[in-house]
């Protein structure tokens, strides 16, 4: 996992479940916390645009904290990890295709140095 480089996992419609290959990347973000306490994790939980504006931003904290959540389980340090949800807000890609509303239903982060 590069420090500075967005990177994301992706979450079936309507969930919050972290899938195996997400658990695989996010165990290597906890590894490069641990080995590095100048580090910081910021993670913005989204979502495609179906569903009410309200609903969206819930869903995309609910995907914001379990990744949060994961990570502490995995021994992370709670004052390094921040959360914000975007929900349907400031898509990253194109929500005119199934390709698109699945790219957008993923929590963006970013290992970044404090």
């Amino acid at each position: 996992v590069p420090v500075g480089e967005p990177q994301s996992v992706s979450f079936q419609l309507n969930s919050f479940d972290i899938d195996e290959p997400s658990k695989t990347k996010l165990d290597n973000v906890a590894a490069l916390l641990a080995s590095d306490p100048s580090l910081r994790v910021e993670i913005e939980g989204r979502t495609d645009n179906r569903g009410s504006e309200a609903y969206n931003i819930v869903l995309g904290a609910q995907r914001a904290e379990a990744v949060r959540q994961y990570l502490l389980a995995k021994g992370a340090d709670s004052v390094r990890l921040t959360t914000l949800s975007i929900g349907e807000f400031k898509p990253v890609a194109s929500n005119a295709t199934e390709e698109g509303r699945r790219a957008n239903r993923s929590v963006q982060f970013r290992v970044i140095r404090r």
